[in-house]
């Protein structure tokens, strides 16, 4: 059976036709050849090819839409910045998480929504407990 990569599925290592170690990668285009099928050992990771017309035979399980944009969208949230949750006891005590970013400041969060802030401007260290205390308050 032949592979290819899709793109932007990073790289796979395995022994060459001379039993050499190679790194296949998507931008490379390369095919592998393999015994194994790699579709179902590396899922949504490679397109079968049948070398004779050089089409891609496409052989990946159906995903429900909903579930694959909502992992998309997860995937590209990323973090306010460190979590330093931990030098602030209220903040432990009260169930929110804070994150320090350079140059930007301290940003508190509900526990449970570490994407979103509560506060619009980052704050001085010596700020985010009396901010937490007035978020209860309200």
């Amino acid at each position: 059976m032949y592979f290819k990569l899709k793109k932007g599925a990073g790289s796979h290592t395995q022994p060459d036709q001379n039993g050499e170690l190679k790194v296949y990668t998507a931008d490379g285009g390369e095919v592998i050849k393999s015994d194994i099928d790699l579709c179902e050992k590396f899922p949504n990771k490679f397109e079968r090819i049948d070398i004779g017309t050089d089409s891609v035979i496409v052989d990946e399980p159906e995903e429900n839409e909903d579930v694959v944009t909502e992992q998309k969208e997860e995937e590209e949230r990323k973090p306010i910045g460190k979590d330093c949750t931990a030098k602030f006891l209220i903040a432990q005590e009260q169930d929110f998480k804070v994150f320090y970013k350079r140059g930007k400041g301290y940003f508190v969060t509900e526990a449970d929504d570490e994407f979103t802030p509560l506060n619009k401007k980052g704050l001085k260290k010596d700020d985010v407990e009396d901010f937490i205390i007035e978020y209860l308050e309200e």
